[in-house]
């Protein structure tokens, strides 16, 4: 689809030579643009500021995805079909006058000496507590894939999404956050790209990075965020040791204690990681220290499968689904879970290249009548139409026609 975007009476479209100057005056102005995906109720979009690279974006306003055309760069499947909905406008706090987003975390990212930090939570709560939701550890590893766009897929993505194009786009996605009062880029590390031409300048850069992020200010140390891919999760002298992919001579610390814990609750997420090692990966999101060796110590992890392409699945029934949506070339959102519980009904997928954007549920075995039921009253809510697949009971149906099709 070719976006067209309007201000007043004025139809400009990307290619245009003074994109960039339109955008200017209009961000200079506070003049908010049209998107013409939708000719019968044109959607207001607003301008960015990209600092870094001293460009302008159009950016879709807060809530207002859904309200585009399925095939626009600027739809997003409406938030109650995944996690977001339960979190946006309370733990997710977004102003499109400043373009900053405030995230409210439920986890420390700071410890007082003497004191011990509080112990994991092992699952995200089921209640919402009356001062709003806060992030969890997986919530906002889920927050940063979706706002990295790596919850979507093209295929004209085929082949190029690597472990750089997560890197690039997960610290891209971190830019403008703000969580604890402090910018959540500069709480960040995500291990860079391995280079052998570069060894040593990205070891003297992590080396740096990982000082500043758990520096001491008197009785206080401050905490890092890591971002990562799990290579290998092994044995050590003293406890254990994850390695991550980009960082394979920097292993940081787990102690015994929390090894037990990754094992009881993420014993399917690492069993799946096992059994698809060639065609997945597993990433973990964790907080963690530096002790004065400069050897890190993780303290709390979260951990979520993605397929060889990057996008989460939380079972193999999920798993086989996105396949078959990579294998024929569909185009589609992944739900993500962000707070839910498991337990939680919700879409798995959205597919967007249909007539109307068609909401994917897969009930895995043990399913049961009032589950679909309970999937239909949840979802349908959306006037979306629904696609089922009973996993336990039947070979996956044949997914919805494309747009285009004739069949």
């Amino acid at each position: 689809m070719k976006r067209v975007y309007r201000i007043g009476s004025r139809e400009f479209y990307p290619g245009d030579e003074d994109f960039q100057q339109i955008l200017a005056h209009a961000y200079a102005n506070g003049t908010r643009p049209l998107c013409g995906c939708n000719r019968i109720s044109p959607v207001e979009l607003y301008v960015a500021k990209i600092a870094s690279r001293a460009i302008y974006e159009l950016r879709r306003m807060p809530k207002a995805g859904s309200k585009h055309a399925s095939d626009c760069d600027h739809y997003e499947p409406p938030p109650g079909l995944s996690g977001l909905a339960q979190v946006q406008g309370h733990a997710i706090l977004e102003d499109a006058l400043t373009d900053t987003v405030e995230l409210k975390l439920d986890f420390a990212l700071s410890k007082i000496s003497g004191r011990t930090l509080p112990t994991p939570k092992d699952t995200p709560a089921d209640s919402v507590k009356s001062d709003g939701t806060k992030l969890t550890l997986r919530g906002l590893l889920h927050y940063l894939w979706h706002t990295a766009g790596l919850d979507k897929w093209y295929p004209a993505m085929q082949g190029k999404r690597t472990y750089g194009t997560m890197y690039k786009y997960i610290n891209q996605a971190a830019t403008g956050k703000v969580a604890k009062s402090q910018p959540l880029g500069d709480m960040l590390y995500v291990p860079e790209p391995h280079d052998p031409a570069r060894e040593a300048d990205i070891r003297s850069r992590r080396m740096l990075r990982l000082a500043q992020l758990a520096s001491s200010s008197g009785t206080t140390t401050r905490l890092g965020l890591v971002v990562g891919e799990l290579y290998e999760l092994r044995p050590a002298q003293f406890g254990y040791q994850a390695v991550f992919k980009g960082a394979m001579d920097c292993p940081f610390r787990v102690n015994e204690d929390l090894y037990k814990r990754m094992i009881k609750h993420f014993k399917t997420a690492l069993s799946m990681w096992d059994q698809n090692l060639t065609d997945s990966h597993l990433i973990l999101i964790g907080t963690f220290t530096v002790d004065s060796a400069g050897m890190p110590l993780l303290n709390e992890v979260a951990a979520m499968n993605v397929t060889q392409n990057w996008i989460p699945f939380e079972s193999i029934y999920e798993k086989s689904l996105i396949d078959r949506l990579t294998e024929q070339k569909r185009v589609f959102w992944k739900c993500l879970r962000f707070n839910l519980p498991i337990s939680a009904h919700m879409a798995n997928a959205v597919l967007t290249d249909t007539s109307v954007a068609t909401a994917l549920c897969v009930l895995p075995p043990g399913g049961t009548e009032e589950d679909q039921d309970e999937l239909v009253k949840q979802i349908g809510s959306d006037d979306m139409p629904l696609w089922f697949w009973r996993a336990g009971e039947q070979e996956m149906p044949e997914l919805p026609k494309k747009a285009d099709s004739n069949a």
